[in-house]
């Protein structure tokens, strides 16, 4: 499965009277396990933060992430031949 997102946030911070603000992108791919219903999820996020008024700097934001999801077995009946 995969994942598309994209945030804007204001924040709250105003140097200047200029708001900082932050956008973002983050793409998202999750693995299935082989035998069962768990999954190894990768992330990628990439963005800026900051604003070109007044001479405010302006960065280039961006982050990995690897979840592991793991889903319960407790409640699946088991099947007897």
């Amino acid at each position: 499965k995969y994942a598309v997102g994209v945030s804007h946030d204001t924040g709250h911070l105003t140097i200047s009277g200029n708001d900082i603000v932050t956008n973002k992108l983050v793409l998202g791919l999750g693995l299935p396990g082989r035998r069962s219903t768990s999954s190894v999820d990768f992330t990628f996020t990439v963005g800026s933060r900051g604003t070109d008024r007044n001479n405010l700097p302006v960065e280039t934001i961006w982050g990995v992430g690897v979840s592991l999801n793991l889903a319960e077995i407790m409640f699946v009946r088991p099947k007897f031949q």
